[in-house]
C-alpha cells in the first residue's frame, strides 16, 4: 500500500511538473508573439539567435546591435518604487530595452547594498546584468563619476550604443530611438536639451544615448567639478557629436522651463522619455506605454 501511495504521489508530482512546463512554454510563446508583433508594427529588423531576441541595423544584418542600458542609482525609496512598478512594463513594451545589456552603477548606503542588488536582480532577471557597487560622492559628483569610471575602466567598449538613465526616467516609447539606431547611420547621439531658448545647448544627463566609438578616448575623464553634470557632459560631447551634427533630439522631451528634467511640465503621452514623480500608491505604474 505504501508503494502504491508513493507511486501515486510521484505520478501526481510528474503531472504537476508537466502542467507547469506547458504553462511556462505557453507563456514564453505568447511573449515571443508579442515581441514579434511589436517589431512588425515598428518595422524593426528582428532575429532570434540562441533563444535570445536581437535587433539589427539596416546597414549590417549580420551582427546584432549591441546596446548597453547604463543605470545610475543610490537606491532611494523613489528609485526602488520605479524599479518595482514602472520598469517591468517598460521592459515588456520596449524591444530596445529588453534586448539591451544592463549595467548598474550602484552607490547606496553600505547596509542597504544587498537588498538593492536583490531588487536589481529581480527587475532585470531576463537580461545580462552587471552591477558595480561604489561609494556615493554626492549628487552632481555622482552623476559625473559614473561616466568617469565607465570611461576609465572601458565599460562602454564594444557597444554600438549606450543609453544612460536614472531609474525614475522611463522610456515609454522607443520607436524614434530604434529607428535612429537602425536606419540613421549619421546619428551618434539621441539627446534632450535643457535650454531650448539659447544657442548653447545644455544636454540632459538623466537621459542620453550615444555611440561610444565616436567619442575621444579621454571623454569624461576630466569632469568640471565646479560646474553642473549637464555642462560637463555637454562639453565632453560637443566636438565629437554636437558640432558634427550627429545629434538627434528626442521628440517632445525638452522641458518647458529651465528645470533640467526630461519631459518636464509636459503631459506624459506627449513625450517619448519622461522624468516623472507621481504619487506612489501601491506598485501600479501610472505611465502609459
Amino acid at each position: 500500500a505504501a508503494e502504491m501511495k508513493s507511486e501515486a504521489t510521484e505520478d501526481k508530482k510528474h503531472l504537476i511538473e508537466q502542467k507547469v512546463k506547458a504553462s511556462n512554454d505557453e507563456a514564453s510563446k505568447q511573449v515571443q508573439q508579442n515581441v514579434e508583433q511589436v517589431a512588425k508594427n515598428q518595422q524593426v529588423i528582428l532575429k532570434q539567435d540562441n533563444n535570445r531576441t536581437q535587433i539589427y541595423s539596416s546597414a549590417n544584418r549580420d551582427a546584432p546591435l549591441k546596446v548597453m542600458l547604463y543605470i545610475t542609482t543610490h537606491m532611494s525609496s523613489l528609485h526602488i518604487w520605479f524599479l518595482k512598478s514602472c520598469w517591468p512594463p517598460a521592459l515588456q513594451n520596449s524591444l530596445l530595452l529588453k534586448t539591451s545589456d544592463v549595467v548598474v552603477y550602484l552607490n547606496p548606503k553600505e547596509e542597504e547594498r544587498e537588498e538593492a542588488m536583490n531588487i536589481l536582480r529581480h527587475t532585470f532577471r531576463d537580461q545580462n546584468l552587471t552591477i558595480h557597487v561604489r561609494d556615493n560622492p554626492g549628487y552632481q559628483a555622482g552623476a559625473m563619476s559614473a561616466l568617469t569610471e565607465a570611461s576609465r575602466e572601458g565599460w562602454f567598449s564594444g557597444y554600438d550604443w549606450v543609453i544612460r538613465v536614472n531609474p525614475d526616467v522611463i522610456i515609454r516609447d522607443d520607436s524614434f530611438m530604434l529607428d535612429a539606431m537602425q536606419n540613421d547611420p549619421n546619428a551618434t547621439g539621441l539627446l534632450i536639451d535643457c535650454k531650448s531658448s539659447e544657442e548653447t545647448p545644455r544636454i540632459h544627463t538623466d537621459f542620453f544615448a550615444v555611440k561610444p566609438k565616436v567619442l575621444p578616448s579621454d571623454a569624461f575623464l576630466n569632469p568640471n567639478l565646479n560646474g553642473t553634470a549637464e555642462m560637463s557632459f555637454t562639453n565632453n560631447i560637443r566636438e565629437a557629436i554636437l558640432e558634427k551634427g550627429g545629434h538627434r533630439w528626442i521628440p517632445g522631451a525638452a522641458p518647458k522651463d529651465s528645470i533640467c528634467r526630461a519631459g518636464w511640465k509636459r503631459t506624459v503621452k506627449e513625450t517619448h522619455v519622461i522624468h516623472y514623480h507621481p504619487v506612489m500608491e501601491g506598485f501600479t505604474c501610472p505611465i502609459p506605454f
